[in-house]
């Protein structure tokens, strides 16, 4: 059997992927390197179920691979966004309830990719139509298709902002690591959404997994040449909330329009505030 070229190179983005998880592993227990593995693993399931199903072209079991494929979609924007929060020292806020409902959404998510032949609001009109030997198909892209998308993307511009964010305000020390990991989803991201959007002379193909090299040398880059996971902008992060927490003084932070924009615990024991409910007011 002849292996399409973009089969092979879904397949070699899967491997390339799994080879740099091995590196990750050992790492997993520093501040989102959990997440960040994750977000790996994700790319390595969307790249091996893509390419896998690139070379089946039994109409079932091809449109059965693309569940394997959107569970990689959906849970690589949640973990992308976890790792960025709780890297910048913020886990806070991965363990919150909006977190916890962010997650929830797409499992539901999911679950409806996995039953769209019952209900068809994914997509519908699910057909082969091969291109350069590969089993590529046609299908048209429901509106929950358009509503699943942008959830994702707004998750991973969310991270990518709150890692851009540590770029311009943690000093140099972090600066490159984080741009290199907050550019990195750009590419594999503009073609996922020509994709979605069938612009393009070859929308029939899904490229986003063929530009996972290009994203993986990025985060290579910042794990292996900037000490990604050795130097964390978390520890700063907890470093400056800690200084502030145990000076056993009473410390409020105020803006230039005399709004409050942080406390410590000494503060709320004097003003009697329980949960910091002030934050923003004058």
């Amino acid at each position: 059997m002849t292996v399409s070229w973009l089969a092979a190179g879904a397949l070699a983005s899967g491997i390339a992927s799994v080879i740099f998880l091995r590196y990750l592993w050992e790492y997993r227990s520093k501040p989102g390197a959990r997440f960040f593995i994750v977000t790996i693993a994700c790319e390595a399931l969307w790249s091996f179920s893509y390419g896998t199903a690139l070379l089946v072209f039994d109409p079932l079991i091809r449109e059965i691979l693309e569940i394997p494929v959107w569970i990689g979609v959906n849970f690589i924007g949640v973990s992308f966004l976890a790792f960025a929060l709780e890297y910048t020292g913020r886990g806070s806020l991965v363990r919150s309830r909006w977190m916890a409902a962010v997650v929830a959404l797409q499992t539901i998510h999911t679950g409806i990719i996995v039953t769209n032949p019952i209900h068809g609001i994914a997509w519908s009109e699910y057909s082969i139509e091969p291109l350069f030997g590969a089993a590529t198909v046609t299908y048209t892209h429901g509106p929950w298709l358009f509503v699943n998308v942008t959830g994702v993307v707004i998750m991973i511009a969310a991270a990518s902002f709150v890692l851009f964010d540590t770029f311009f305000s943690y000093g140099p020390l972090y600066r490159t690591q984080a741009a290199a990991v907050a550019i990195s989803p750009v590419l594999p991201g503009v073609a996922f959404l020509l994709w979605l959007f069938q612009i393009g002379g070859f929308w029939r193909v899904n490229l986003t997994p063929l530009t996972f090299p290009i994203h993986l040398a990025f985060d290579v880059y910042a794990f292996f040449s900037r000490e990604m996971f050795e130097i964390t902008p978390a520890t700063r992060r907890a470093g400056e909330r800690a200084a502030i927490d145990d000076l056993g003084t009473a410390v409020l932070i105020i803006d230039e329009d005399a709004r409050l924009v942080d406390l410590n615990v000494e503060a709320q024991r004097i003003l009697e505030i329980a949960d910091k409910p002030t934050l923003g007011h004058p």
